[in-house]
C-alpha cells in the first residue's frame, strides 16, 4: 500500500455532446462545428487547470485534474489556518495590510500570500482577540 505522501487528490471530468449522433445524422457540418467548440473549451481547461487529457472517444472525452492547493480560501478556513477567531482577521483586515482580496461580499485568501504576509511579520505588534 503506498504512503499518504504518494497519494494525490484529482478531480475526473466525462464529457459529450448531447445529441450528438443525431445532430451528425441532421446536419454534420453543425455537429463538426459543435464538436471543435467543445475540443477548444476543453482544451483551455485542461491548459489552464493542470488538467491531463486521457482519451477522445468521438464526442466524448475523459479528462482528469490534479488538484492544488493553488485556491481561494474563507474566512474560516483562514482563520482556522493560522490558529485565531474570525474576529482577529477582520480586525487585521481593517488595521493591516492583510493579503486578501474581495470576491463579491467576501473575502478570499491564497494560503502563500497569507504564509508571507506573517513571514515577513505581517502579524508582529497585533493585539489577538480572545
Amino acid at each position: 500500500m503506498s504512503s499518504m505522501e504518494d497519494r494525490k487528490l484529482a478531480a475526473i471530468m466525462f464529457t459529450n455532446i448531447v445529441g450528438y449522433s443525431s445532430m451528425m445524422s441532421a446536419d454534420e457540418s453543425t455537429a463538426v462545428k459543435s464538436l471543435r467548440a467543445k475540443e477548444s473549451i476543453l482544451n483551455r481547461l485542461t491548459t489552464n487547470h493542470n488538467g491531463n487529457l486521457v482519451k477522445n472517444i468521438g464526442d466524448g472525452t475523459v479528462s482528469y485534474y490534479i488538484m492544488t492547493e493553488d485556491r481561494w480560501y474563507s474566512v474560516d478556513e483562514i482563520s482556522n489556518y493560522l490558529g485565531i477567531n474570525k474576529e482577529t482577521l477582520y480586525k487585521w483586515l481593517a488595521d493591516k495590510d492583510v493579503p486578501a482580496h474581495k470576491v463579491g461580499n467576501l473575502w478570499k485568501y491564497r494560503k502563500d500570500e497569507i504564509g508571507a504576509w506573517v513571514s515577513s511579520g505581517g502579524t508582529d505588534s497585533i493585539i489577538f482577540i480572545k
